[in-house]
């Protein structure tokens, strides 16, 4: 399609707009363009598409206003570290996660001791569509959807812990659903049209307001991150579902991140020649 709309205005470079089920999606096909986009800050605003996302989970417009209220003096007073408004807290908090540190090295040998785990032939899963058995001592895999679930199930369990899965083990394989149908909730395509979509985005979130309705001690697994954002966000009466929803977007912003590695390392290990 994009192809088709390129041709038609004869690839000249300069934006154009399409209109689907009654959404317009503008089309740049100029790198100077992008450039010209993105330096924009006064027409154009990221803030904007982000409290659509989450609007798009089912916050309400008050909780997204508390989420974005910067605090008053009296709130400073009380909390000198609170600065800004709490969303970009928890947005400092993320970066404070993966910055290097006692936080970040403590993430990443959990995560790498996973994967190491993961990588031991006894706990390789069979009767999957990833995995299949070839023999008495060899399976068939994906490379490709092996390597991303080994990722994914990791970033999961080692952010959230192991209760995360444990209010439901179908949630990698709804992640799987969600990953494939995300675009259409970006365009925001009618539910009649992504049920596929809908049903993992409720699935998911469903999972993780579960997981916050447990005791703080069934979760005490959970990176730095979580219970530090989810303080912030319970500062300002927001409730369980509410977290729920965020978190599935924090969730996939994570994994997001983390399964375009195998994508990219991958093909590298394979056709590098000076790799053996």
């Amino acid at each position: 399609m994009l192809t088709t709309t390129r041709k038609h205005f004869e690839s000249t470079g300069e934006p154009f707009a399409i209109t689907i089920g009654g959404q317009s999606i503008y089309i740049l096909t100029s790198a100077s363009t992008v450039e010209e986009l993105y330096k924009n800050t006064t027409t154009l605003s990221w803030e904007v598409f982000v409290q659509d996302l989450y609007r798009w989970t089912g916050f309400s417009n008050e909780a997204i206003s508390r989420l974005w209220q910067p605090p008053t003096e009296q709130q400073k007073s009380l909390n000198p570290v609170r600065i800004l408004s709490p969303n970009e807290m928890v947005a400092e908090y993320q970066r404070r996660q993966l910055r290097p540190g006692k936080n970040f090295e403590s993430l990443a040998r959990s995560v790498i001791d996973h994967i190491d785990g993961l990588l031991q032939w006894h706990n390789l899963s069979t009767g999957q569509t990833r995995v299949q058995r070839g023999g008495e001592k060899s399976l068939h895999l994906s490379l490709i959807e092996w390597t991303s679930h080994v990722f994914i199930s990791s970033t999961t369990e080692k952010f959230w812990g192991k209760s995360i899965l444990e209010m439901d083990p179908g949630l990698l394989e709804a992640y799987a659903i969600w990953e494939k149908a995300k675009w259409k909730y970006v365009f925001q395509i009618p539910r009649f049209l992504a049920r596929d979509m809908y049903i993992a985005r409720d699935r998911l979130i469903n999972a993780f307001t579960a997981y916050f309705g447990l005791p703080q001690s069934q979760r005490a697994d959970a990176a730095w991150f979580v219970p530090t954002a989810e303080a912030e966000m319970r500062d300002i009466g927001l409730e369980d579902r509410d977290l729920g929803r965020a978190h599935m977007l924090q969730h996939w912003a994570y994994v997001q991140f983390c399964s375009s590695v195998p994508r990219a390392l991958v093909p590298r290990l394979i056709f590098h020649q000076t790799v053996s």
